[in-house]
């Protein structure tokens, strides 16, 4: 369990799963209709903000948003009928979204919108993600947020491959560390979880956080940490790799859990849950104090109602 503030959990909705507002996306529209999609159980972690808006790599009238590609176990693209037919051939994904976001300003002005008008959203214990170039950016992004209602916690992306402002925060810890510094500094008791990747020095950034922050979230894997001598899909039309998620990135960041769970700095949230005993191994083998859903919502056109169904099916009380 992870707490946040009054908030005690061990699930997660992963950063920009269920888009800036924990409702999800319009393709999701029919699920959520037939209520088989329920945020309510879950700290729904939402898309990360930066402070301008950014345009990224997300185009919502190509197939996936142009930026996002199925895979199967080998990293070979899928296309829309496995999604549609044959999801078992589904393994995982590979986006570069690129941080599209309509800016923190915005984001802002939405949540008290949503907040004053929609007495669902309420009940959504949300938890905003930022991306913030310098201590100083982060600080200022961070007092934005102590105005709004009701947040379980704020999110703190370190581990987005793009450089913001001619800074690097996958290779540069010391930056990363003083970033969340300056958040925790700001939001006072507002929860600060941060977020990191394989490809970083995430145990020392961990470390030098130790007590200031409530959980570590685990972000996507490079694609050639993964794939090393295989071109990336993206790589032709967007000229980026872009991150692997799901079960075949397992390999590489449930090391990574285990090595942050032994380091003790804060409790960890497993990442890449693709099957139901994913879970289990995650909690008991890995120890993961929580688990977070994310590429799975793209596992199929199940694929949107596994979260709640496998959490239903994991807190159900033991037939007697």
């Amino acid at each position: 369990m992870i707490m946040l503030g009054t908030t005690k959990t061990k699930w997660f909705i992963a950063s920009g799963a269920l888009g800036f507002d924990g409702r999800g996306y319009w393709f999701e529209s029919l699920h959520r209709l037939l209520g088989l999609i329920d945020p309510t159980p879950f700290v729904v972690i939402a898309k990360t903000v930066t402070r301008p808006p950014m345009r990224g790599n997300l185009r919502w009238w190509k197939r996936f948003g142009g930026c996002v590609r199925l895979l199967d176990v080998g990293g070979n693209p899928l296309n829309e009928w496995h999604y549609l037919r044959s999801s078992a051939r589904i393994a995982g994904t590979v986006n570069a979204v690129g941080l599209t976001n309509p800016g923190l300003d915005a984001w802002c002005r939405w949540y008290r919108v949503r907040w004053q008008t929609d007495s669902r959203f309420q009940l959504i214990p949300l938890v905003p993600s930022i991306l913030a170039s310098s201590p100083w950016e982060a600080a200022e992004m961070a007092e934005q947020l102590t105005y709004l209602p009701r947040l379980a916690g704020v999110e703190v992306n370190l581990s987005c491959p793009n450089c913001l402002g001619g800074t690097n925060l996958i290779e540069n810890a010391d930056l990363g560390i003083g970033i969340v510094k300056a958040v925790k500094a700001t939001v006072g008791d507002l929860p600060v979880l941060v977020k990191l990747s394989p490809q970083q020095d995430y145990l020392k950034i961990a470390g030098a956080l130790r007590g200031q922050i409530a959980a570590i979230s685990v972000n996507s894997v490079p694609w050639t940490m993964v794939f090393p001598n295989k071109p990336s899909p993206l790589r032709r039309t967007l000229g980026v790799d872009g991150g692997v998620s799901g079960r075949i990135a397992q390999p590489i960041l449930w090391p990574m859990v285990r090595k942050l769970v032994e380091l003790d700095a804060a409790p960890v949230i497993g990442p890449s849950v693709w099957n139901y005993g994913d879970i289990d191994t995650l909690f008991t083998c890995l120890g993961a104090a929580a688990v977070h859903f994310g590429a799975i919502f793209l596992r199929g056109l199940q694929g949107p109602c596994l979260p709640n169904r496998f959490v239903n099916q994991y807190d159900a009380p033991t037939a007697t």
